[in-house]
C-alpha cells in the first residue's frame, strides 16, 4: 500500500488516539466490524494499518497486520505485527477466536441493532412477524407499511435475519 501522506497527515491521525498503559485506541470512527478507519487521499484505510505504516514504513503487498493485544481499535505500534493471512487465521485460533462465521460466541456476535447498517429494530421486527403471522397481508404490502425493503421482511419472516428474537 504505498500512499503519500504529509507530517500534517500523521500528526491528525495520532490526535485521534488515546494513549493507555495497556493500549493506544483509535478515537475517531470505526468500521462496524470495530477496527479504527481514517480518511487519508480521498480513501478511508484501517487505522490500525495506518499506525504501523507510519512506524515501520510501506506494509508489503498482501500482508496483515495482524494484533498481538487482540483489541480491535489499538493502534500501538508495538502491538502491531505483520503476517500473512495464513498466519493471522492461526493467531486467532491458538487465541479461541476463530468461528466460522463469526464471533466465538453468541454474545460476542454482533446482532440485531448493533449490524452496521441495520434498518429494523426488534419492536418492527416482531411487528412484521405478527402482522403476517395473521394471514391478511403479503410481504410486498408489509414492507411498504414498515418502510423497508421486500428483503428485509423477507429474510424477518423466513428466520434468515434477526434469528435471535423471538
Amino acid at each position: 500500500m504505498l500512499l503519500h501522506y504529509t507530517p500534517q497527515d500523521e500528526s491528525r491521525f495520532w490526535a485521534k488516539v488515546n494513549k493507555t498503559d495497556a493500549c493506544w485506541l483509535w478515537t475517531a470512527a470505526t468500521l462496524s466490524c470495530g477496527y479504527g478507519s481514517f480518511h487519508l487521499e480521498k480513501h478511508r484505510y484501517p487505522a490500525h494499518r495506518l499506525a504501523y505504516m507510519f512506524t515501520y514504513g510501506e506494509i508489503p503487498s498482501g500482508m496483515f497486520v495482524c494484533h498481538a493485544c487482540d483489541v480491535r481499535n489499538c493502534v500501538r505500534p508495538d502491538h502491531l505485527w505483520l503476517g500473512t493471512q495464513k498466519e493471522n487465521i492461526h493467531d486467532c485460533i491458538a487465541k479461541g477466536r476463530f468461528h466460522q462465521g463469526g464471533a466465538t460466541s453468541p454474545e460476542r456476535q454482533a446482532r440485531g441493532e448493533r449490524v452496521g447498517g441495520a434498518v429494523a429494530t426488534v419492536d418492527l421486527v416482531r411487528a412484521i412477524r405478527r402482522r403476517y403471522a395473521e394471514g391478511q397481508t403479503v410481504i410486498v404490502h408489509l414492507a411498504r407499511e414498515f418502510g423497508v425493503g421486500r428483503m428485509v421482511v423477507r429474510g424477518i419472516i423466513e428466520g434468515s435475519a434477526w434469528r435471535h428474537v423471538d
